[in-house]
């Protein structure tokens, strides 16, 4: 076990790996030049660590300068220097290069495009209601920006270029033309099922099957595309984030037990 970059202090601070700060790191991305992205989520920025160990900030935190990064959420668009962000959680690599990063306060999905821009590609806002707060717009479904997300967590592309999040009570795609649709929604905990309203991390298998951490009941639990699950690993301890790997496999972050495990699978699948 190695520490790439930043220290126990929390804080925002670019510069060499060694002198760099995070706060409350979540979401990680590797580019095809080995370059890591992460969702800087107290900071409300996108941070890039290079190959030869230079920590960035590629997106987000406009209004604020140095290491004081109060004040600097929000929600807009455009050259990725005058962006700004609300707790980012979750990054992953398209197929054409953009950095898709799940904005969870914002309740939107926004994309990273290579020339620099920032773009709102799903989720919007509603107008405002009585006893609904900034993250909580809502559940709808829709084209892009018509469609309201409540607290997407984790975030999840297949070899396809479809979409896959989970949020509050559910799990989402995006399918190819933009279209926001509904594979799962959860019940309330009293009622029982498989997952919880609580979901976070997300990953595509390598059989093409969703597996989905569950914070709340401790588990990963298996949903195919028509919503049918399956509990894969149970008796955790908080997990909350899912990696699926080429052989089948699955490593997840296990945050009440501080150890990260490794699930396998009779004939690797």
């Amino acid at each position: 076990m190695t520490t790439i970059a930043g220290g126990g202090v929390e804080g925002v601070r670019d510069g060499s790996c060694d002198r760099a700060r995070f706060a409350e790191p979540q979401g990680v991305a590797v580019d095809d030049a080995g370059a890591i992205y992460v969702a800087d989520a107290a900071s409300h920025r996108i941070r890039r660590i290079s190959p030869d160990c230079v920590v960035t900030t590629v997106a987000g935190g406009a209004s604020a300068a140095g290491e004081d990064w109060s004040g600097t959420f929000g929600h807009r668009d455009g050259p990725a220097e005058q962006a700004l962000f609300r707790e980012p959680s979750a990054v992953v690599f398209d197929h054409e290069g953009n950095l898709l990063i799940l904005d969870r306060g914002n309740g939107r999905i926004r994309m990273l495009s290579p020339d620099g821009m920032i773009s709102t590609m799903a989720g919007g806002s509603p107008l405002p209601r009585e006893g609904y707060s900034q993250a909580n717009h809502g559940h709808r479904d829709g084209y892009a920006q018509q469609a309201f997300f409540f607290l997407p967590g984790g975030l999840a592309i297949d070899h396809e270029g479809s979409i896959f999040f989970t949020e509050y009570g559910g799990v989402r795609i995006i399918e190819d033309g933009g279209y926001v649709s509904t594979v799962l929604r959860t019940t309330h905990v009293r009622l029982g099922s498989e997952l919880s309203l609580f979901t976070r991390g997300i990953a595509v298998g390598a059989d093409g099957a969703l597996y989905v951490a569950d914070p709340y009941y401790d588990r990963v639990v298996r949903v195919t595309r028509d919503g049918m699950l399956t509990i894969v690993a149970d008796g955790l301890a908080n997990p909350t984030q899912v990696l699926a790997l080429p052989d089948g496999s699955l490593l997840v972050t296990d945050s009440g037990d501080n150890v990260i495990r490794k699930i396998t699978f009779e004939g690797g699948q």
